[in-house]
């Protein structure tokens, strides 16, 4: 099997499709965590989804892209993970996308102005207890031109994975494991992991991309 094809047209079909109910179905560990966090803290992150508009050295294709960070080794928790920009939400947030552009902002320093809002994918909750929204968002101007201005205390480096690349199960791998602070016989949980370059992007955060990913394979149907 093979990635498929992505239309240039994806924001405005995400933008609609997202209106509507996904029907996707949840990862296999999510009733559980419901269960174990009822009042988990709510928390957003940004999905940034940008347009490659030439070919780089190494290859790198024409088309779209999804940005992430690498977090540093100061934060608290998950140091030096791939990640959304995104964080709690704060008591004068709106929503769900007011707390991903402020915390994009203070991460990467990309601007309100820089991003579209094109919807809200389901919610996920964390093994550390945060109900996380993620909010897909279409970023200004090709990837080539992509400006960002790092948070030191936060983030290390902005690095962007070709949605071909996601897609394309040769770079998918699940695992079966339990989860970090789970009893030796605990009953595992599949993890997804993709691979691009040196980098990984697994965990929650790779988790929260599953349901973009159905809704691409959804499109290239």
């Amino acid at each position: 099997m093979t990635a498929p094809e992505i239309d240039p047209t994806l924001p405005d079909w995400l933008r609609e499709r997202l209106t509507r109910p996904l029907d996707l179905p949840p990862d296999a560990g999510h009733a559980a965590r419901e269960a174990r966090f009822p009042d988990a803290t709510p928390a957003a992150v940004l999905v940034p989804l940008i347009w490659r508009e030439s070919p780089g050295a190494d290859d790198e294709p024409v088309g779209w892209w999804l940005v992430f960070t690498r977090r540093t080794m100061h934060v608290r928790t998950h140091r030096g993970q791939i990640a959304f920009p995104g964080g709690r939400t704060d008591p004068g947030d709106r929503d769900a996308a007011d707390t991903a552009l402020r915390e994009t902002t203070e991460e990467i320093g990309l601007s309100r102005d820089q991003i579209t809002i094109l919807g809200e994918l389901p919610t996920f909750v964390t093994i550390s207890a945060y109900r996380v929204t993620p909010v897909v968002g279409l970023l200004r101007g090709p990837l080539e031109a992509l400006d960002c201005t790092l948070s030191a205390d936060e983030t290390d480096e902005v690095l962007a994975v070709p949605l071909g690349h996601l897609l394309d199960p040769a770079h998918h791998e699940i695992r079966l494991m339990p989860a970090p602070d789970a009893p030796p016989d605990a009953t595992t949980h599949e993890v997804h992991f993709h691979h691009y370059r040196q980098h990984t992007v697994w965990g929650a955060t790779a988790a929260m991309l599953q349901p973009l990913l159905a809704l691409l394979r959804e499109m290239a149907r």
